[in-house]
Formats: structure tokens, C-alpha cells, sequence
């Protein structure tokens, strides 16, 4: 199905990423894009509905005693109903695509640090259409764009799940509105806008008692360096994999990049016997950016049209770390690596080789910061010293970091 819309999302893609370097300059095909995503994402929601109608039908049907279908009727109508639910599949992941440009917009005026604690752990969006208020949303956005503002309809992406509408203005401050269109608030109307001026005020004061719906002290601190990304060694590969195929690279000391248009297990082979330990791979694929609020591929690969083969599955992107490397670069700075998390909260345990008045000093690091290896191009590197430099604050005794 996605081949359908090939050249649609490739001018979606070479759009978004046009608008993303100067939102203001380009306000009015910022809000243009988003008019174009509301039309399609309104048909794909349709199409859906169709379908799970049809399905109901059906089922109604098969379950009839009345109803005569003979068993080869019964067969067809049976293919019908398992057609329909593939069908019903690949409009959500096509949903998940025209949001992923959603996404793209709202990276474009919000820091990817200050986007996690607005989508991680809330529920995804609804459909678009059929809800209450949408018209008079769709309103409000025109009109503060009329005034000078950029905004986006939060239903647009899979990122923002705190209100209707995000809106920043000139000075960079971003707010985030509720729009209802009834006078009287309900409680769960009114506790959405608290919830949501708690996370404002949270991202403002990076202090917080609760976040992710848990009651914690927590204080947002400053990390040991500007992170450092390798999109351009990224975009490279993909680009040299495009022309003959299949391409890797190691970026730095343990971290391959590896993109194929026809998937070869004798390069991942010949990358695993480098590896001087466990190697640690993940796939590149639009599913994790609609879960975990990364910083989308929309705008970290610059070629469209790899974005639509990844989307439709003719490009495959592998990254791969060696965990033996991690352990090494860990070692000289007095830490050991205790334990690869699979399937856990965290994805590295670390222990202090020299732990203050005899106590050890563990840290783990979060499967949410790690995987920013593998979905932003983030250096491992930046993660090993991110680890070494919280473990020299000798007042932990334990953190968890992601």
C-alpha cells in the first residue's frame, strides 16, 4: 500500500524538511503542510472505519444460522475479513508515517530533550476526525497563525500528547492549549490542563514531583557535553548503499552504520567478527519514532526518497555496537560494565571499581537514552562519558539515567 503513495510522501518529506530550518520564514507553508495532513490522515481514518465496518458485516454474516452462505462462500468471506484487517494494518502504519512528518514540525521549534516529557508514556492520538471541537481547533490555528504565531494541532503527531494545540511564539517561549467547546469544564478537561501546565512548568524549572505517572522527586541537570550525532556518516552509507547496494561504516570505535536495499547476512557477519563483544544491533524503522518521541527520521536522513524506500521496506538500516568496546572505554576510568539490559527498564548496569567509603557505586542507564544510539545517530562515545562523569559525583550511590 505504501508504494500507492510514493510520490506523496516524498514531497511531504522534502517539504518538512525545507520549512524546518526557519519556521517563521516559512509560516505559511508551515501551515499549509499541516492543512495537506489533516485532508490525508482524514481519508486514511475513513478508509479504516470502511473497513472495520465491513469486517462487523461480515462477521454478522458468517455467524448467521440464516444466513445460507455455502462453504465456499463462507471461505471468500473468511479471505474477505482476514484481507480487510491486513488492510486495516497498513493504514495505521500509513498514519504513523503522516504523523512522523507531523513530528518533523514540531522538532522544528522544540528542543528533542524538552519533546520527551511531552508524548513518553501518554496514550497516542485518536483519529483526527469525528472528534468534537476538531472544526473549531482547525479554527484556532488558522487564526493564530493570522496573528503571527506558530502553532500545530498536537493530533498531528505522535509526539505531543499534552493538549490540543502547541503554539511558540517570536521569543521562543511555547504554550500548549486546551481547546473546548463548552464553557463549563469537566473534570477530566480540567485535569488535563493541569497536567499539562505541570509539565510547562517542570520544563521551565527543570524540577518536578512527578513525571511519566510517577510520584518522584525529580530534578532535570545538565548533561556532561552538547550531545554529538553523526547524521552526516549516516546519510553517507545510505547514499553509498543506494548506489551499489550495500554499505557499512564504523563511525567511531564500536558503532557500525549499515543500510542494504538487498539485505546480506556476510556483512553483518564480517562486522560481528570485529566485535570484541556482545555486538548490540537494532533495526532503523518508523515504529520506534511513534512510541518513544525520538527525534524523527524525517529530519535526520536528507534524502526523501531513502525516507520512502525505508518506509516501504526496500531499505533496510542496521546500527550495531560492540558492547566489548563499552566495556574497555568503561574499564580506564575505573567502571564495569555489570549487565546488558534485555527486555528491562534500563539497557547498561555499571558498577564503580573504586566505590566512596566502601559503599559501590552502581548507575544504570536507561533504555530510552541508550537506544538514542540507534534512532538519533547519538555517539557512543557521549554515552560512555556521560556515564564516567556522573560516576565521578562521589555523593551517588545510585542513579538512573534516561
Amino acid at each position: 500500500m505504501i508504494s500507492r503513495y510514493r510520490s506523496l510522501l516524498i514531497k511531504l518529506f522534502s517539504e518538512v524538511q525545507r520549512i524546518h530550518s526557519d519556521p517563521f520564514r516559512f509560516a505559511s507553508e508551515y501551515l499549509k503542510l499541516q492543512e495537506i495532513l489533516i485532508t490525508r490522515i482524514t481519508y486514511v481514518e475513513r478508509q479504516i472505519r470502511q473497513r472495520k465496518t465491513d469486517i462487523k458485516a461480515l462477521k454478522r454474516l458468517l455467524g448467521s444460522k440464516t444466513s445460507g452462505l455455502n462453504k465456499s462462500s463462507s471461505q471468500i468471506a473468511k479471505s474477505r475479513v482476514t484481507h480487510y484487517h491486513a488492510q486495516i494494518d497498513e493504514y495505521q502504519e500509513l498514519l504513523t508515517i503522516l504523523r512522523w512528518v507531523g513530528d518533523a514540525l514540531a522538532f522544528s521549534f522544540i528542543d528533542r530533550w524538552d519533546i520527551k516529557p511531552l508524548g513518553l508514556k501518554k496514550e497516542s492520538a485518536g483519529f483526527l476526525s469525528g472528534k468534537k471541537g476538531a472544526r473549531r481547533e482547525r479554527r484556532i490555528l488558522r487564526a493564530l497563525f493570522s496573528y503571527g504565531f506558530i502553532a500545530i494541532l498536537n493530533d498531528l503527531t505522535n509526539c505531543l500528547r499534552y493538549g490540543d494545540i502547541t503554539v511558540l511564539d517570536r521569543n521562543g517561549r511555547y504554550h500548549i492549549a486546551e481547546v473546548k467547546s463548552k464553557k463549563k469544564l469537566s473534570e477530566r478537561v480540567e485535569r488535563q490542563m493541569t497536567e499539562a501546565e505541570h509539565i510547562l512548568e517542570y520544563l521551565s524549572s527543570d524540577h518536578t514531583d512527578r513525571l511519566y505517572g510517577l510520584q518522584a522527586n525529580v530534578q532535570r541537570v545538565s548533561a556532561h557535553a552538547q550531545p554529538d550525532y553523526h547524521t552526516s556518516q549516516i546519510n553517507e552509507v545510505i547514499a553509498d548503499a543506494l548506489a551499489r547496494g550495500n554499505s557499512y561504516r564504523e563511525v567511531e570505535s564500536g558503532l557500525y552504520y549499515f543500510a542494504t536495499t538487498g539485505f546480506d547476512p556476510e556483512v553483518v557477519r564480517q562486522i560481528s567478527q570485529q566485535c570484541k563483544g556482545k555486538m548490540i544491533a537494532a533495526l532503523v524503522e518508523p515504529q520506534a519514532y511513534s512510541e518513544l518521541v525520538y527525534y524523527p527520521l524525517t529530519l535526520s536522513l536528507n534524502n526523501p526518497e531513502a525516507l520512502y524506500l525505508l518506509c516501504a521496506g526496500k531499505l533496510t538500516i542496521v546500527v550495531m555496537v560492540d558492547s566489548g568496546v563499552i566495556k574497555e572505554k568503561l574499564e580506564v576510568n575505573a567502571i564495569s560494565l555489570e549487565a546488558i539490559g534485555e527486555g528491562e527498564d534500563y539497557a547498561l548496569s555499571v558498577r564503580c571499581l573504586h566505590p566512596v567509603d566502601n559503599q559501590p557505586v552502581e548507575m544504570k542507564v536507561g533504555n530510552h537514552l541508550f537506544q538514542r544510539v540507534f534512532a538519533e545517530f547519538l555517539s557512543l562515545d557521549w554515552i560512555v562519558q556521560y556515564i564516567v562523569s556522573f560516576m565521578k559525583i562521589d555523593a551517588i550511590a545510585k542513579m538512573a539515567a534516561g
